[in-house]
Order: structure tokens, then sequence, then C-alpha cells
């Protein structure tokens, strides 16, 4: 049951499927000037049902898993299509179906959820090169090329160079970070360090992850992603192993009633989303799994995240329901509920068009192409946005979206300087 966006996702799927050469390589039909998703979104949910057994259920039926993936992806409603080579679409179409179910799990770098859930699943390094259109595609760049507006290539990271005092120093393309040497910042990811890696709060040294029994202080310090409540890192538990709240079930299982276990469906019990199958929800009106509608929920139905609903819809309220977007001049808390071309322009509260120079503002998403909204003022207005050297206050007020800050008064910062 899908509505003509999601059958728009289904459509390019099934016609690339359909492309599908003898020999399984190069299945993504070309689509809307890229590569159809297809073959991409049909192999994780293959890889998603094979580790089902052992590792849980996500998804009960795999017309939805696909819908899920590609609406994951695009995160929308668009059909998902690729601004990218067809080797490219082909390398990450092998690399899923060489994964392991404990390399779907083992997240690195490369988390993905669907929606409603929280168990996330890896995607291959080739495939975290795929750029949906449509969404801000962004072109891969080689180790040491500027990623000021551009993503660095697989095993490499947007790394900001000291600065030289004077001038604001381009970001560039680096090479993760080796067991043992300084990092950027701790955590788990966005550190620079390499896969399978974190940086060390401690010391901001790259570190092995810990295997089971291990001292620890957070989750992703262990091999596992589990430090239990003795501060170990433990193994996590699996399907029918007892649990209690807090524990780590392994993969997509979940405790569930003191078991380890599958995600409910159509029915089941529950008492969070988290306990149901990814396409349903617990209402809890009920206290049952209930089937969740991508893109297509209409007025009035039940609406569990955004772009739930269809596009003449926004999703508000308690319990959260699709109600129509707004028009002109109607009251409003939000940049989602206008009807498009409208923004919800904050003085007053209601739904107008884009304001142009000298016109009342909110935010500088409410102004034409070229403007800023002046926040800092009593009453605040569209301005020009500044050129290089204009005095500044905040990043958002110059073209280069950089306000120096080592020059007094600050100013806006020419384009970057590459180190």
């Amino acid at each position: 049951m899908c509505n003509a966006r999601m059958q728009a996702v289904l459509g390019v799927i099934v016609a690339g499927a359909a492309a599908c050469h003898a020999d399984g390589s190069g299945g993504g039909a070309a689509s809307q000037g890229g590569i159809a998703g297809d073959e991409v979104v049909v192999a994780l949910c293959g890889r998603i049902d094979w580790c089902a057994d052992g590792w849980g259920r996500l998804v009960m039926d795999p017309n939805r898993c696909l819908e899920g993936v590609a609406f994951t992806w695009m995160e929308g409603c668009e059909p998902l299509v690729f601004a990218n080579s067809q080797a490219e679409v082909d390398a990450c179409v092998a690399d899923i179906r060489a994964m392991t179910c404990r390399d779907m799990y083992d997240l690195g770098d490369a988390a993905f959820f669907l929606p409603l859930l929280s168990t996330p699943f890896a995607k291959p390094a080739s495939c975290m090169r795929l750029r949906p259109l449509g969404s801000g595609v962004l072109p891969v760049v080689g180790r040491g090329a500027s990623c000021e507006h551009a993503k660095c290539q697989p095993g490499d990271y947007c790394k900001r160079p000291a600065s030289t005092g004077v001038t604001r120093t381009c970001r560039v393309c680096a090479e993760r970070i080796s067991e043992g040497s300084l990092c950027d910042r701790p955590g788990p990811i966005g550190t620079g360090c390499a896969s399978g890696l974190y940086c060390g709060p401690a010391d901001q040294l790259c570190r092995q992850r810990a295997a089971a029994g291990a001292p620890c202080a957070s989750s992703f310090e262990c091999l596992s992603g589990w430090c239990d409540a003795t501060s170990h890192c433990a193994t996590r538990l699996p399907r029918d192993a007892a649990c209690v709240s807090g524990d780590r079930c392994a993969g997509a299982l979940v405790c569930i009633s003191d078991i380890c276990t599958d995600r409910g469906g159509e029915g089941a019990t529950c008492t969070t989303d988290n306990e149901c199958m990814w396409d349903f929800y617990c209402d809890t009106t009920v206290g049952q799994c209930t089937p969740a509608k991508l893109c297509e929920a209409g007025i009035g139905e039940v609406c569990r995240f955004d772009n739930a609903c269809v596009a003449t819809a926004f999703c508000a309220g308690t319990p959260p329901t699709c109600v129509p977007r707004l028009d002109a001049s109607q009251p409003c808390d939000d940049p989602m509920q206008c009807a498009e071309p409208l923004v919800c322009q904050f003085v007053p509260p209601t739904c107008e068009p884009r304001a142009a120079a000298g016109e009342a503002c909110g935010a500088s998403y409410g102004c034409e192409a070229g403007l800023y909204c002046e926040e800092r003022s009593m009453a605040p207005t569209c301005e020009v946005l500044k050129a290089d050297g204009e005095p500044c206050a905040r990043d958002y007020e110059c073209v280069s979206d950089s306000c120096g800050s080592t020059t007094s008064p600050p100013t806006c910062d020419a384009a970057c300087v590459m180190p």
C-alpha cells in the first residue's frame, strides 16, 4: 500500500532489478541523470533478511524493507538515485553481499538507522562514497584536497589544520589516524581515528576497542559495543538469553520480558517503538505494534517520524497525526508546517513568502537568496550578505560563511587558505 511517491521509489527498484546483468554485476539502471539505487537497496535488504535467524529480524515484509532503506538513505520520499559511476555503485553492492552478520552490527563510522529503531546497522566504506541525487550532493575529493564543500574518499577524514592566526585555514582530507597517535577529539566517531579505533578520553590517543572483560568507561571503548553495569566490556547476549533492562542483546535482538528476542510484528505487545519491527510503531493506547506508514499517511492518520505524511501534510500533536500544511497568513511555529514555497516567519509567527531585503524576519531561512536575518536587532530584518573584510558578528552574516576571530573587530574572512 504505497502512495505515488513511494510507488516511484519502488518503480526505480523494479526497473533497475530488471536490468541486472546475467553475471550479477551492474544492476543499477541509469535514471534521472544518475544511477538508480535498486541493487544497493535489494542487496542490503537481502543481508538484513539473511542475518535475521541469528541476529534478530528487523522487518516483517521484504517490500517494506525496500521502501525503508530507500527512504532512510534519501532522508525523504524521492526515488533513490545516486550521483556516482556504475563502478562505484557495483562496488557497494559487492561489499554488502560480502558482509558477515557481525559486520552488519560492527558500526565503525558507518551507523545507519531505519526509522523508529535505536539499533543501527553498518554500511561498508564503499557505500559511504555513494551520494544520493537531490540531497545536496557533494563531490568526493582525494587526500590533501579541500573538504570545505566536499566529502573525503573512504579511508580519509576531513581535518581542520591549525590556524595561521591571520587567515582561515581550509579543512583538508587527511589519512585516518593510526593507533597510538593523537586524535581530534574523544569519542567513537568523527574523531579522525582509523576504522576499529576510538579516541581515548583521557589521553586523546587513537586506541583499539577492548575485548570482553576489559575495564571500560563507555560502550564505544568495547569491541562488543557494550560496557556493562560493572564497567567492563561484555559480550552481547544471544537469542533466548536472560536479560534485564540495560543489557545489550546481539544484533537487532532486544530485551523483552527479560529475554533477548525478536522485535514484535503486527499485534505484538509493546511499551516502546524499539520493541517493534522497523515497519511498525508501538501504539501505546492499546500496547500493540501497529503498521507505520512512510510518505503515505493521510490527514488525521497517525505519524511517527518526519515524512510519514503525504506531501500536503505534516506531523504534529499528541498523539502525533498528519494535519494539512498551512496556507499564507496562518499561525505557525515550525518551518515544516507551511505549504511550499511559504516559510514560517516568526515576526509575526505566520506562513509567509521569503522576505526581501529590509523586510522583517525571524531566521535566515526566511530570507530570499543572498540575504541573512539580522537576528541581534530588536526588530530583525533581512540584510545583504557581507563581503570579505566587512565587520561581522556571526558566520552566517558573511558570503564566505566565516566571521574571523583573529581581527578586532571581527570581519568576514576571505575564502579559506590551503595549509
